[in-house]
């Protein structure tokens, strides 16, 4: 976790005033402690006499009090109001060359989800004691982004008045703590930021507010209460029904993207298309870039995801700078299911991309790629882009407290996407055998769906495209395959092929999970039906459970290698065959033969 937590770090937190700075700048050189000391730490931080950190920052043996939740508490008279605070961070970036340099990442995880479930590791030191407070902050930051995404019902979108907002409020009881009004006034800043910039990095859909917030709370000397109230920046400002349609129009036109990106079984030629499709929709935005005041003034789309997504088809939404042309792919991201935020230079003017891509992160800068002249590249796409030159990444200008990913490259789209499939996983080599041959893909572009069971239609689809998906001539046969289904050239491939009967002689069974000794005839029956001896199933305690039909094939599937018992000794002849156990079967029956022949 953060090692940097000096005075300048902590005062700042990007305070600005209710006309907020344009763009971020950075600010001086940070002196890196070891060692650690909670103690020595505060007293750097005497203007303001508090710290915030996280658990492990924290030496062993501290008592850390919990700062309880108080939702259903009321502040007394004598509570005070602070001032409301207003905060800004824009940022943009003019493209320059880029070169690899020797700048080393620091405050990197293998273990990253999203910035906002770091929010529960967070403590607060006050004098000689500590409290915790990630609970009651995760805990706000949920309520936000389950508002956030109710779209058009969104209280955030529809109406951000101190009013309404304080019912997403928090109260922390501080025991003992004796604030000072300024003292309490910077906690209630500096905790009530850092939530929003977590959902704010987090969530592209509060387009209307990026990087943009005031807020508001009251306190004791022992307690504290706030909320945040996401802002909205010129253009979004307008109206009530602007935001509206153009949350409708930003939602349709990124749906309609992530449909034709389904064209693309995986997740990296998914990415890959949407990547192309805001070079080929956008240009970058100079003229935002050159304004002090565009963002202001002028329009805010430019640093959203609606910048990225409407700016080639909705009049009135300027084009993208990098936090536009960021926020976009990541809203098409996460739409398609990929999990992907947003992450800032050290400079503070320049955002990009980091996304989980099966058990690694990687790193996409669509900006950079974007040439603007009709043109553009790869160079960023799924690359190590932290740190190296012009990503170079320093928490001054987020938040101190909160880590950020460790990248791969993902070289092309062999690597396994798949978010369930660890690389312990028993089944994983055998997945990738299918995955490679294009046998099998997921359930989803990044869920392999590894204990999910298989139905009948699944398996025959899986052999006809082993078979190359001859072409097959409709017939009725089954009431249950009708003309045009996704499903129907497999199924009536694998009946006329004698490679799987109906249940009945009217119905094939579409929808039924397929058994494991199903599975195991339809194998047989594709590789040919050899003659095979019995026995062979024979020392396993459930054999006779085996169905007589079957019974042919299961031998086969034994002697063969591509099927085996359990630990309990039972083939399980009539349970459910799961995704995974049907990417070993595969392999054992069809892909080792042709390794063999090769």
């Amino acid at each position: 976790m953060k090692k940097r937590l000096t005075a300048w770090l902590l005062a700042m937190a990007m305070l600005c005033t209710a006309v907020p700075a344009a763009f971020a700048t950075s600010g001086p050189e940070d002196v890196v402690t070891g060692g650690v000391n909670i103690q020595s730490l505060l007293e750097d931080t005497s203007d303001k006499g508090y710290l915030i950190t996280t658990r492990d920052e924290i030496p062993a043996g501290t008592e850390i009090l919990d700062a309880e939740v108080r939702s259903d508490f009321k502040l007394s008279e004598s509570a005070q109001e602070i001032e409301p605070v207003e905060r800004m961070e824009v940022y943009s970036e003019e493209l320059d060359g880029a070169t690899v340099s020797d700048t080393k990442a620091e405050y990197t995880t293998d273990s990253f989800s999203t910035y906002g479930e770091q929010l529960a590791d967070l403590v607060i030191q006050i004098n000689d004691k500590v409290y915790s407070v990630g609970s009651s902050l995760k805990k706000m930051y949920d309520t936000y982004r389950s508002d956030v995404r109710k779209g058009a019902n969104s209280q955030c979108l529809l109406d951000s008045s101190s009013d309404y907002m304080e019912n997403f409020a928090v109260t922390l009881q501080l025991s003992g703590a004796q604030l000072t009004s300024e003292m309490a006034s910077a906690i209630i800043s500096d905790l009530a930021w850092t939530t929003y910039r977590c959902l704010d990095f987090d969530e592209p859909q509060m387009f209307y507010s990026n990087g943009y917030c005031g807020m508001s709370g009251s306190y004791t000397s022992s307690m504290v209460s706030f909320y945040f109230r996401p802002l909205y920046g010129a253009y979004f400002e307008d109206s009530q029904a602007l935001r509206i349609s153009l949350n409708e129009q930003l939602h349709d036109v990124a749906d309609q993207v992530v449909s034709e990106a389904a064209y693309y079984p995986r997740a990296y030629d998914k990415m890959k298309y949407f990547h192309d499709w805001l070079c080929e929709n956008n240009d970058y935005n100079y003229a935002a870039v050159e304004s002090s005041d565009y963002p202001i003034t002028v329009s805010g789309t430019p640093w959203s995801c609606v910048g990225g997504i409407l700016s080639n088809s909705v009049e009135g939404v300027e084009g993208p700078v990098c936090e536009g042309y960021s926020r976009a792919f990541q809203l098409l991201c996460q739409k398609a299911g990929i999990t992907a935020t947003v992450i800032t230079s050290d400079s503070g003017v320049h955002m990009w991309n980091n996304l989980r891509y099966g058990q690694y992160w990687s790193g996409v800068d669509v900006t950079w790629d974007d040439g603007n002249d009709g043109t553009y590249n790869h160079n960023y796409f799924l690359q190590q882009v932290n740190n190296m030159s012009g990503h170079e990444v320093d928490d001054a200008t987020f938040v101190s407290w909160l880590e950020y990913p460790n990248l791969s490259v993902i070289a092309d789209s062999t690597v396994l996407p798949f978010y369930d499939v660890s690389d312990s996983f028993w089944g994983r080599d055998y997945i990738q055998q299918v995955y490679d041959r294009d046998y099998m893909s997921g359930l989803t572009c990044v869920n392999f769906g590894i204990s999910s069971t298989l139905t009948r239609e699944q398996f025959a689809q899986i052999l006809y495209s082993i078979a190359g998906k001859p072409a097959v001539e409709y017939t009725d046969r089954f009431t249950d395959v009708p003309d045009g289904q996704w499903y129907t050239s497999a199924v009536l491939w694998a009946d006329e092929n004698g490679i799987a009967n109906g249940v009945s002689d009217t119905r094939f069974g579409v929808g039924n999970s397929i058994t494991r000794e199903q599975l195991a005839l339809m194998l047989y029956q594709y590789c040919g039906a050899t003659e095979t001896p019995e026995g062979y199933i024979d020392s396993f305690d459930d054999a006779a459970k085996v169905s007589d039909w079957a019974r042919t094939a299961m031998n086969w599937a034994v002697k063969e290698g591509v099927m085996s018992g359990d630990n309990k000794n039972r083939l399980n002849p009539t349970g459910k065959a799961t995704r995974s156990e049907s990417a070993v079967m595969i392999c054992g029956a069809i892909i080792e033969d042709q390794q063999a022949a090769a």
